[in-house]
């Protein structure tokens, strides 16, 4: 895969990262485009976590990149408005529903609580949203 432009929505250009000498992620490349829901598939241990965790600056690459419109992710003005990640279902608490957290992480983010639903309704899950 090519060079793809710095425009790109989201960039991920030739991200490796080892932990412990044990390599976790090896030269990945993709970009996504404007209005895109994308998700990371693959079986455990294949870097899906470590190569978000790298694209929303949790964690340092060992080498590459990863640009959201044109910039490392710490460096948006509203991320949030940008990309919501979920990167471990462990940290939702049992007791609330889907619903739920999405209002919780919507009033984080100063967004507006209608928009929770309008997004429901955008991925098909109003129906089980208060699961």
């Amino acid at each position: 895969m090519g060079t793809t432009q710095e425009n790109e929505p989201l960039l991920v250009e030739r991200l490796s990262k080892s932990f412990r000498g044990v390599r976790r992620v090896e030269d990945v490349s993709f970009s996504v485009g404007a209005g895109r829901i994308t998700g990371l598939l693959g079986p455990n241990g294949a870097g899906k976590t470590t190569t978000i965790r790298m694209l929303l600056g949790l964690i340092a690459p060992d080498a590459g990149k990863a640009l959201v419109f044109g910039k490392p992710f710490r460096d948006l003005s509203d991320p949030t408005r940008v990309i919501g990640a979920v990167l471990d279902a462990g940290g939702l608490h049992p007791g609330r529903t889907a619903r739920q957290h999405l209002r919780i992480a919507a009033a984080q983010g100063h967004h507006a609580a209608a928009r929770v639903e309008e997004v429901l309704t955008i991925v098909g899950l109003s129906a089980d949203a208060d699961r």
